[in-house]
């Protein structure tokens, strides 16, 4: 799904405003000239913004997939989640080099002998997300076999699992995600597996619906809360000219939850 660009811009706006405000603080706390402060300010807001523009640059020439890519991955993912064990085994069986491995099958592994070396690879597609217990009972196997390198394939993985992952002795561990699936595994091997499933095309949110959302009538307690913190610190600060800013952006949010007309967000989706 797309990323809707009104929301992209106002987290643009954002971000910029909040690092203005922090250099300003800051400039503004070793140096009492406010026009000074603001120059500088601003001159820091542009060499930010410089250096975002090149680093996202970077970022995008190295780690370049394209829409249709990212699709075509999600829809491999989803087949190897609806396949049965036996599949998603046949399936990366014929994705190892046969000339070079002697392949043998054991539970849900697919071990072969590689340089010398006992490898084994796990296709663990029971969840979306890797589940340690999962996980174990392949590594139990492996062990038996006195495997030296585990490969295992899922879908997504989380931080707090790969840990775990790691923390075992004499052997390693690799978690290859749907990414790194697709990268070191079928695009080298030139084979993917048919496709069962595809999305179709979403809507993309219009500036009415989003308007609909951010200006729920449940939402007005959050937002007059906020402004009545913000303009109460008004009080406190000695500038506080964003603070009553702020507020008064927040006030106005509150009163147009209140006289916007309250629709039906569903009727603009169907």
């Amino acid at each position: 799904m797309k990323t809707f660009k009104f929301a992209t811009i106002i987290d643009y706006i954002f971000i910029n405003f909040l690092f203005f405000l922090i250099s300003f603080g800051w400039i503004k706390y070793f140096n009492k000239n406010i026009t000074f402060s603001f120059s500088l300010s601003i001159f820091l807001l542009i060499i930010f913004n410089i250096l975002l523009i090149f680093f996202n640059s970077n970022k995008k020439t190295k780690k370049k997939i394209t829409k249709k890519l990212e699709d075509d991955i999600e829809q491999y993912m989803l087949t190897f989640l609806s396949n049965t064990k036996e599949e998603n085994l046949k399936f990366f069986n014929k994705t190892i080099n046969k000339e070079n491995s002697k392949i043998y099958y054991k539970q849900n592994l697919i071990c072969y002998i590689f340089n010398d070396e006992n490898i084994a690879l796990s296709p663990i597609f029971r969840n979306k997300n890797l589940l340690f217990e999962d996980f174990l009972k392949v590594l139990s196997y492996a062990k038996q076999l006195k495997i030296q390198k585990l490969f295992v394939l899922c879908y997504e993985c989380d931080s707090k699992t790969k840990i775990l992952l790691n923390s075992f002795k004499d052997i390693e561990i690799k978690v290859l995600n749907k990414k790194l699936i697709y990268l070191e595994i079928l695009k080298k091997a030139n084979l993917y597996p048919k496709i069962k499933f595809e999305y179709k095309e979403t809507k993309k949110l219009k500036f009415k619906q989003l308007v609909n959302v951010s200006f729920n009538k449940s939402k007005a307690k959050g937002y007059f809360l906020s402004g009545l913190l913000t303009f109460f610190c008004s009080f406190i600060v000695r500038y506080n000219f964003y603070y009553i800013f702020m507020s008064s952006i927040l006030f106005l949010f509150t009163l147009f939850c209140f006289v916007k007309k309250q629709e039906n967000i569903k009727n603009d989706f169907f």
